[in-house]
């Protein structure tokens, strides 16, 4: 009887280290904390009174991450906008076509994973642009700025 008990935990402790066993997921390898991205246009607290606006400012990653602006509503719902972050080939950034409506307090620029960059994209397509409120998975809000829409 020991010799199976211990037969069966030798197996469980090489079969646990095991992929077959394994309950985490493949992380993107992206990591916020080692860039810097910042809203520069509009500044934070800025009343916006334009129906479309540009956002733009500064950041230090390559050019192949996948960053949408995100609008932030007064009761924490999430709208997407039209479009993924354009990076220029030095430190800037933009995005254009922002559409802030009048409940609008926050603009965040998000960074997301390939498979949330293909949620996204197919957002848009689609003209999905109602409130959500929940992130794709491996996902960083990266940045935000308070505006105050009139």
């Amino acid at each position: 009887m020991f010799k199976i008990k211990k037969v069966v935990f030798i197996l469980i402790v090489l079969f646990s280290s095991s992929s077959i066993f394994s309950c985490s997921s493949k992380k993107d390898p992206f990591d916020p904390t080692k860039y810097m991205l910042s809203i520069e246009n509009p500044q934070d607290g800025a009343v916006i009174s334009n129906p479309i606006i540009q956002v733009s400012g500064k950041h230090n990653f390559s050019r192949d991450k996948h960053m949408w602006v995100l609008l932030e509503d007064e009761i924490g719902n999430y709208y997407l906008q039209d479009g993924r972050v354009k990076m220029d080939t030095d430190t800037s950034w933009y995005a254009s076509n922002i559409r802030p409506k009048r409940d609008i307090v926050f603009i965040h620029v998000v960074y997301v994973d390939k498979k949330g960059n293909k949620k996204y994209t197919k957002m848009v397509k689609e003209g999905k642009f109602e409130g959500f409120r929940d992130l794709p998975e491996n996902s960083s809000l990266l940045a935000k700025c308070i505006i105050k829409k009139i």
